[in-house]
């Protein structure tokens, strides 16, 4: 199910700018700055769904790093890699703390109601 469109931003090189780095992040090795810039134009826009997004694509990278290390041909190539995921990991966990929290209305999406039970 893809994305519903993200609020606009009013400057239309910001808009082409968040662009860019979503095809980066979709489709190309995303640098670290990428995810960074990416996530926190999200949080920008009040798009929790959108940073999220990028919280999880972020996290697929960590686990192909992972992949990565366990095949490197040196250890010292392991070792460059798992201090990377490292790196990653910590990035995570603090773009996480920053994620705007959804507010959910008391009673749940449902209204209240349950498998049909009010």
């Amino acid at each position: 199910m893809p994305l519903a469109e993200p609020p606009e931003p009013e400057d239309s090189d910001e808009q082409e700018r968040i662009r860019i780095l979503q095809l980066r992040m979709d489709f190309y090795r995303a640098k670290q700055e990428d995810y960074v810039k990416l996530f926190q134009a999200y949080v920008d826009l009040a798009d929790s769904v959108r940073a999220r997004s990028v919280l999880a694509s972020l996290q697929r990278h960590i686990g192909d790093l992972g992949v990565r290390a366990s095949v490197a041909p040196t250890v010292s190539a392991q070792v460059d890699i798992e201090d990377r995921i490292d790196q990653l990991k910590v990035l995570h966990n603090d773009m996480n703390k920053r994620v705007p929290k959804v507010e959910v209305p008391i009673g749940g999406a449902t209204g209240g109601a349950q498998d049909g039970v009010p």
